[in-house]
């Protein structure tokens, strides 16, 4: 059987600090992932795409005093916590599910690891990170491999020594609930479903997206041609129309 899992989600909304706090992030565009999967297939990369486990509990600690907010305190939830009593007040050190400072937060301490092993921040695309070493004897340095950030989903592949002991670190630095080479299966990132060919390239649907978020819009019956759409229908064609506007 599998095993049960819970999380403890604080209300973010009623954070009295919420409007000194950075409260989104990017996320990657759809040009991202296809152009980021042609420079993997063009190394001839083996691909990966990992998540973080907990994220948001291995953030770097005190980010939110650096912003101005005061120390955030918590109440348990409804059914307690174990061993401890009813009316304690919990402070919370590091950013939890709920709160609006969880993603800019672990995104900051992402970005703060992958700095320090040596990864540059593309220009142009803010959730994606570069590695450049000396390959084949070159005096001049190149790409050696990238990752693509999506939150706490990861999406990569390099080649060079450089790049692999990058990744060992980063490893070993996090705790990551799994990682996976596309050549091994194919696997969901951002709606996409990704495999890796032997020839390094790879092929990318997104039918189970649609088949799980596109589905048709019923009219009543009886309804003449002609009438207009009921505000059910009018908000039910909105979503679908964002659905398929991100399918790639």
């Amino acid at each position: 059987c599998e095993e049960a899992k819970s999380r403890w989600i604080l209300l973010g909304f009623e954070d009295p600090d919420i409007t000194h706090l950075k409260r989104t992030v990017p996320t990657p565009s759809t040009e991202e992932v296809p152009m980021g999967l042609q420079i993997l297939a063009s190394l001839g990369a083996a691909a990966f795409t990992a998540d973080v486990s907990s994220a948001f509990g291995q953030t770097i600690k005190g980010q939110r005093r650096s912003e101005g907010a005061e120390r955030p305190f918590a109440t348990p939830p409804k059914e307690g916590i174990p061993g401890e009593d009813e009316d304690i007040l919990i402070e919370i050190l590091s950013e939890i599910y709920g709160l609006v400072s969880g993603p800019p937060g672990w995104r900051q301490t992402l970005l703060t690891e992958f700095k320090g092993l040596t990864f540059s921040r593309h220009p142009l695309a803010p959730c994606v990170v570069l590695m450049y070493e000396c390959l084949h004897g070159e005096e001049r340095p190149s790409l050696s491999g990238l990752i693509i950030i999506e939150t706490d989903d990861l999406l990569g592949g390099g080649i060079g020594p450089k790049f692999h002991d990058a990744i060992e670190k980063l490893r070993t630095r996090f705790k990551f609930g799994s990682w996976h080479y596309l050549a091994d299966r194919e696997r969901q990132y951002g709606g996409r479903t990704i495999r890796q060919m032997p020839d390094k390239g790879f092929t990318i649907d997104m039918n189970r997206y649609l088949r799980e978020r596109a589905h048709e819009i019923k009219r009543e019956k009886g309804r003449k041609p002609e009438a207009k759409c009921t505000p059910r229908e009018i908000t039910a064609g909105r979503g679908l129309m964002g659905a398929l506007n991100w399918a790639t």
